[in-house]
């Protein structure tokens, strides 16, 4: 058995079981109390609807909590094609990088942003209020992939916009949705349209960048 599953099939239960106890204790006793009172003037009948509103309206609360302390960066779309997308983003403990010194390597080592554990997942939707989104199944952060979650989606169609974010928290009972981002699907083969694209590289920060400093050839 997967073991983030069981984790997450128990933590579930056991916060339908605190949220049904907190509804009983904060819903239903004032409620309750409110009743004897109405009794006393009216018959039992309309005292029972009154228990049976109020009580439906306490056990329709929503439990928004969200998970404070974790954050994401960056959200990333690539190897885009007509029908599919490869959605990325990492988990981390804070979503601000701060620095002393962009020339020194050890301090710029030591900033570096943390990964965090946690569960996410993508929602992809042609619309920015995501109706009818398309949801992936919930994927864990782990320090084996550097708390990235990545995911593969498929069944796109071709030379469309479509809006995208992530889902994410601690466990799947207190998430968050982060903000939205767009991309495109390449057109379909038959289509004839104008493109453009940037091109650019992604070379190691200390090594390249920071190895001799400004106008220096690398110690590397």
């Amino acid at each position: 058995a997967n073991p983030v599953a069981i984790k997450q099939v128990m933590l579930q239960v056991l916060h339908k079981l605190m949220s049904a106890w907190a509804t009983f204790v904060s819903t239903f006793v004032p409620f309750a109390a409110a009743a004897a009172v109405v009794n006393k003037f009216y018959p039992m009948k309309t005292t029972l609807c009154f228990l049976s509103v109020l009580t439906l309206f306490g056990c329709n609360q929503q439990n928004t909590a969200e998970s404070p302390n974790i954050h994401y960066m960056p959200l990333l779309a690539g190897e885009v094609t007509q029908h599919s997308a490869i959605l990325q983003a990492r988990l981390t403990h804070t979503d601000t990088l701060i620095f002393e010194d962009v020339h020194d390597p050890e301090k710029l080592t030591q900033a570096d942003v943390a990964g965090k554990k946690g569960i996410a997942r993508f929602e992809i939707a042609t619309q920015a209020s995501y109706a009818d989104p398309i949801k992936t199944k919930w994927l864990s952060a782990s320090s084996a992939h550097d708390f990235i979650v990545k995911k593969k989606v498929d069944g796109l169609q071709p030379g469309t916009t479509y809006h995208y974010r992530l889902v994410y928290g601690e466990d799947s009972l207190h998430t968050k949705r982060s903000e939205t981002h767009t991309f495109g699907t390449l057109p379909a083969a038959d289509t004839a349209t104008s493109v453009s694209f940037v091109m650019l590289a992604c070379l190691h920060l200390e090594r390249f960048y920071l190895g001799g400093g400004f106008g220096e050839p690398s110690s590397w």
